[in-house]
């Protein structure tokens, strides 16, 4: 037993709870400590979100310093544990979720001329069946020659570009650009 060799008590006693494990049938101190956990998660990554996918890319750095300011602000009833537990992991995921929406954006970019084909009913109840694009808004007020002569056009020339320059290319085009929608 030299050196804590054996001792299954590591095992048993933690220093804090962890916030997923809370079920919704455990006590009203526990749930009140998810609560205010998961709002100062929100009130965390609402002041360090993109405003849109082509924004610019999140430094850890940069959100590392953000996410302090609201850490320290004292506008949460946690104390400084919870208080840097909750940034830590809010840090992590706020870096992964903006690159998966970058990289969501860039695939939609990359593949906006792909189309599918889907079944509609008009009010007679005649089925009809059309091809559309999957990546464009339905109600996009262009005629349908337009649209697919500029989506083929995008097509081509984002072949192999990299997502700087697909955002330049995109922010260049007509000055319309993308927006978060």
């Amino acid at each position: 037993m030299a050196y804590g060799k054996g001792q299954k008590a590591k095992d048993t006693h933690r220093r804090s709870v962890e916030i997923g494990r809370i079920k919704a049938d455990s006590s009203p101190e526990s749930l009140r400590l998810k609560s205010l956990v998961l709002g100062l998660a929100e009130a965390m990554s609402a002041s360090v979100w993109p405003s849109s996918p082509l924004a610019t890319r999140l430094d850890k750095k940069e959100v590392d310093a953000a996410l302090l300011t609201v850490q320290t602000s004292g506008i949460s009833l946690l104390n400084s544990i919870w208080r840097e537990k909750t940034r830590m992991f809010v840090k992590d995921a706020l870096i992964e979720q903006s690159k998966r929406l970058r990289r969501c954006a860039y695939g939609k970019v990359l593949n906006a001329a792909s189309t599918m084909r889907i079944v509609e009913k008009d009010p007679d109840g005649i089925k009809t069946e059309k091809t559309i694009y999957s990546n464009v808004p339905r109600d996009i007020p262009i005629e349908p020659k337009a649209l697919d002569e500029a989506l083929l056009e995008l097509a081509k020339r984002s072949a192999k570009a990299p997502f700087e320059d697909m955002v330049r290319m995109v922010d260049q085009a007509d000055g319309q650009g993308l927006t978060a929608d």
